[in-house]
């Protein structure tokens, strides 16, 4: 047999996304803080009933031991946000991702939806009296 505790698994969701994985099944990742580094061990789980019918029972499961088992660190000062970008662990690595990810902001192109976000929309309006923000009701 195979048991998981539930205090292990950090996320779940079902894909049926063949890109992923090729049959529709419940996506577990793990939460390894505390074990030795293993390359084969793996961080992530791929969970297919046999009956894709009793998927949405599964991921049901998967949702009532999370429940039912709450982070036991609910109460620590660190982030939830920290604790999964790996704060801490290396800073240079740190700071090397978030400069991916501001350079993916920086360079992302603007949509342009026909009558959307027209040119001043969404800047401030000049306050001509003060009415505490709201405006005429």
């Amino acid at each position: 047999g195979f048991s998981l505790e539930a205090k292990y698994v950090g996320l779940h969701a079902v894909t049926r996304d063949p890109d992923t994985f090729p049959v529709p099944c419940l996506y577990a990742q793990l939460l390894l803080d505390g074990f030795p580094e293993n390359e084969e061990q793996p961080a992530e789980l791929f969970f297919s009933p046999t009956d894709a019918a009793r998927l949405q029972d599964l991921f049901a499961a998967f949702s009532r031991a999370a429940e039912l088992n709450p982070d036991s660190d609910a109460g620590d000062d660190e982030s939830d946000d920290d604790a999964m970008l790996g704060v801490g662990a290396d800073e240079g690595a740190y700071d090397a991702m978030l400069g991916r990810f501001d350079a993916m902001l920086a360079d992302a192109p603007v949509p342009a939806l026909p009558g959307f976000a027209a040119p001043g929309q969404f800047d401030d309006a000049a306050a001509e009296e003060d009415d505490g923000g709201f405006g005429a009701l």
